[in-house]
């Protein structure tokens, strides 16, 4: 446009442009993406992955590491979210989740559990069944659910993991 010599170029908004595509349908925005997928995501592996030695043992301090991989990437909430049961020497422990990304979202997820004096299992550590959970908030209630990036909650089910040889806890105390 040229007004009195002056050569003037109309602006328009990324807003105006923005509003015009979402209008049209043109424009999708991430958070409500449109998706076909109905199927939840599934735990298809437990593994224990830290190194206890060359004598395959745990002493007290020492880190268990387990890895827990999904069918797809989920959304987990953040560290000390989830747990994973362990069996060591007949004891019920807990493992719980190590976030050490900026990301909330995981395809395999790292879960702790440090051993204590008093530890003690010769024949190896197990991981119980079907253990892998969330941890609710005060009065029970789940919020940000493990789920996909379709919001399908995840099937946390999963197999035990007999007694581990290789990994051996000897951590006595008492007095």
């Amino acid at each position: 446009m040229n007004i009195s010599g002056k050569t003037f170029r109309p602006v328009i908004s990324l807003l105006a442009v923005a509003v015009a595509l979402a209008v049209t349908g043109l424009l999708a925005s991430p958070a409500v993406a449109q998706s076909d997928d109905e199927v939840a995501p599934t735990i298809t592996s437990v593994a224990i992955t830290s190194n206890p030695g060359g004598d395959n043992t745990y002493g007290a301090g020492d880190h268990i590491d387990i890895a827990v991989t999904f069918s797809e990437e989920v959304y987990i909430r953040g560290a000390g979210s989830v747990q994973l049961g362990l069996d060591i020497g007949g004891e019920s422990q807990l493992a719980t989740f190590t976030n050490n990304t900026t990301s909330n979202w995981h395809s395999t997820v790292t879960l702790r559990y440090t051993v204590q004096v008093g530890d003690v299992d010769t024949n190896g550590v197990s991981i119980t069944a079907n253990s892998f959970r969330q941890v609710n908030k005060p009065g029970g209630k789940e919020e940000n659910p493990i789920q996909d990036h379709a919001g399908n909650v995840a099937d946390l089910s999963h197999d035990a993991l007999p007694d581990d040889s290789s990994h051996q806890v000897n951590a006595p105390g008492g007095l």
